[in-house]
């Protein structure tokens, strides 16, 4: 399982960052609405805000990077750098930790740990194509939440 997962890394890696980040977006996109709407209809757990601004600064601005630097950084950093061959062991870890840290409800940390899969994986993708590793998966995940704002408070 480790050699398929650094393969599919390697793979990866040899795609255009910006479509990496595309493809993050879209399914992270698919999932909360394979989750929301077929898995969990009546399910409506998630983060609450005083108002738009708050909305908008913490889950567009905030907690993408802040995200990004604890849960891919310092996580899957420190694991790699120790264990340079684990690297499907500190995704799962990570994501283990994004999704425990979205604990509004099981089925919200169920789909967060999937996100977090993906961005882990961008991440290591990051870093084997030699890219700041921090400014994909933190974009990635800053337009997902964006688009997540809008539908809540825009539409």
């Amino acid at each position: 399982m480790t050699n398929l997962f650094i393969q599919l890394i390697t793979s990866l890696a040899k795609r255009r960052i910006s479509l990496l980040v595309f493809y993050v977006i879209i399914f992270d996109l698919i999932v909360t609405i394979i989750f929301s709407y077929v898995l969990f209809p009546n399910h409506s757990a998630g983060p609450q805000f005083d108002s738009s601004l708050e909305a908008f600064l913490m889950a567009v601005i905030v907690a993408p990077i802040l995200e990004t630097y604890l849960i891919q950084y310092s996580i899957i950093g420190f694991i790699v750098k120790r264990y340079p061959s684990k690297l499907l062991e500190a995704c799962l870890i990570s994501a283990t930790i994004f999704g425990l840290l979205h604990y509004y409800s099981i089925e919200y940390m169920a789909k967060t740990f999937i996100s977090g899969v993906v961005y882990g994986i961008l991440f290591l993708v990051s870093i084997e194509k030699k890219i700041y590793p921090l400014l994909p998966v933190a974009i990635s995940h800053s337009i997902y939440n964006f688009l997540g704002f809008l539908t809540q408070y825009a539409l």
